[in-house]
């Protein structure tokens, strides 16, 4: 993977430098020489394969969405997703998301991605910020349960 690669890569996936090098568990100077070229070794291999299988993964998890949501037959004409402000509160409310994608960057630019997909098809989607808060208030008043549909419910009240 060059250099040019890796940068971007790790752009898309919404990481930082900093995100690169806790994960490789190196200083992000380091991080930085992979992408500035000056490392002769290049990109680490091992490093390379983590970033291109969780782009892997973020892809198809934008598939399976795209796909459930073209399977609708009632579309609805706005598509809420929920945005996640901590690791914590994915890691709560969506610990499948959490244990696939590790954290909220990375959980964000899997929506983004789904945005602009779903743009393409000629439908809207939106964000809105999950608030633990205001949601388990919510549940409580209305006497309900979480869960996705709960938490989908919720969110199109928001925006």
């Amino acid at each position: 993977m060059t250099p040019a690669e890796f940068k971007t890569l790790r752009e898309s996936l919404w990481l930082s430098q900093q995100d690169i090098a806790g994960l490789a568990k190196v200083q992000k100077r380091t991080v930085q020489y992979w992408e500035d070229g000056s490392r002769p070794r290049g990109v680490p291999e091992d490093i390379a394969e983590l970033l291109k299988r969780l782009d892997a993964l973020v892809e198809a998890t934008i598939l399976r969405i795209i796909d459930s949501f073209l399977s609708l037959e009632d579309k609805p004409d706005n598509i809420i997703f929920l945005r996640f402000k901590t690791d914590r509160d994915l890691q709560k409310y969506r610990p499948q998301d959490f244990a696939a994608f590790g954290t909220v960057k990375v959980h964000s630019a899997m929506l983004d991605r789904t945005r602009t997909a779903l743009a393409r098809l000629g439908h809207d989607a939106r964000f809105t910020f999950m608030e633990p808060v205001q949601y388990e208030k919510w549940l409580a008043d209305e006497e309900l349960v979480d869960h996705e549909q709960t938490r989908a419910a919720w969110a199109g009240l928001q925006v």
